[in-house]
């Protein structure tokens, strides 16, 4: 079965189907490149093809709830009471399946129930993370030599004080934040053989060690992350969190700008114009579909491809006012910009080792 490339990834769970395993592992991968959205899916598929697969129902309800980059407090009132009401009900069904499990996983789901204790919002839902976060612990300590418990433990620890682990001011931890904590538990993980190759333990090292004072610390673990996950674009992005601070910013460009525009640019290849347009629309921030960080006004390479798009739809009025912007932005540039994507300089056929090699030549097939 076609899917995305999410590298050699695997947590065995207790389920005699296959199938609910593979897909729990994708859940589990998704969740550790925060692509939450489809983490749930692919749990969902997971307990689709075993009913009776308890960490299925873990992996739902984990993976619907907050996180590093969105806490409680971005939840707003709807999605706030409807988050709650799905996880507590997913946890609890895992708990219900639990006489199928091992005693980590049990474990696991305890755990987790503090984190949903009840089945309709709190007045104020982050109350719920310390008690979680100490549950984590009592099960770090029942499996201390498990990266992804340890990935977990250090996750909740993180989420007390998300993006506030440190004092920017002072380079010590922040003030309440268990910073040195969650450093620990990483950093052992990362001494095992099988820890300096496990996604979510390098992801949470990145994000821990990113606002310390002393970044540079983690650029080994950036390069054992760069392309572990090849389609994980969140992952394939976090390397450069660190490469930015140590002022690498051939690697920062590397890793950042391959992704939308060679969206764009196979959309283009395939002949699919107006979506094309769409994207690179966004990236430029004509439009709302993006938020204003995501947003790149002026951008030569989405320029670029803009400009294509609007001449193939025959909006040549627009065109010629892109064309202009564009005529700007190469001059600008401090290198020779042709093109949208590599993979726009020539035929697909001439494309063999572009960025974009790959999906030209299985949309052909």
């Amino acid at each position: 079965m076609d899917y995305f490339d999410l590298g050699t990834f695997t947590r065995p769970v207790s389920t005699r189907s296959p199938e609910a395993q593979l897909w729990f592992d994708r859940g589990l991968a998704w969740s550790y490149a925060f692509n939450h959205e489809e983490a749930v899916t692919c749990f969902e598929s997971a307990a689709a093809a075993d009913p009776g697969c308890a960490m299925a129902y873990w992996g739902i309800a984990y993976a619907l709830g907050p996180n590093y980059n969105k806490p409680w407090e971005f939840f707003d009132e709807a999605e706030l009471q409807r988050t709650v009401e799905r996880a507590h009900a997913a946890v609890e069904r895992a708990r219900a399946l639990g006489d199928g499990t091992t005693p980590t996983e049990r474990a696991l789901i305890a755990a987790l129930r503090e984190r949903y204790p009840a089945s309709h919002a709190a007045e104020d839902c982050s109350v719920w993370n310390e008690p979680y976060a100490e549950a984590m612990r009592a099960v770090y300590e029942l499996a201390p030599d498990d990266l992804d418990i340890a990935t977990l433990y250090a996750d909740a620890l993180m989420n007390l004080t998300p993006w506030q682990l440190w004092d920017l001011r002072t380079g010590e931890p922040a003030v309440g934040a268990r910073t040195l904590e969650a450093k620990a538990v990483l950093e052992r993980a990362l001494l095992t053989a099988a820890g300096s190759d496990h996604p979510g333990t390098l992801h949470m090292y990145i994000h821990l060690m990113e606002m310390s004072p002393t970044p540079e610390k983690a650029l080994s673990v950036a390069d054992r992350l760069r392309g572990l996950v090849p389609d994980a674009g969140h992952l394939q992005h976090m390397p450069s969190h660190l490469d930015v601070l140590c002022g690498d910013y051939r690697r920062v460009v590397s890793g950042n700008q391959p992704t939308r525009h060679a969206y764009g640019a196979l959309l283009l290849e395939q002949g699919r114009v107006e979506e094309a347009e769409a994207v690179y629309r966004a990236d430029l921030g004509l439009d709302n579909t993006l938020p204003r960080p995501l947003q790149h006004p002026g951008n030569v390479w989405a320029l670029h491809g803009f400009h294509e798009c609007l001449v193939q739809l025959g909006r040549t009025g627009e065109a010629r006012i892109v064309a202009q912007q564009l005529t700007v932005a190469i001059a600008l540039a401090d290198v020779p910009v042709e093109a949208s994507c590599f993979c726009r300089l020539g035929t697909a056929a001439d494309a063999k080792s572009s960025c974009c090699s790959d999906g030209i030549r299985d949309s052909a097939n």
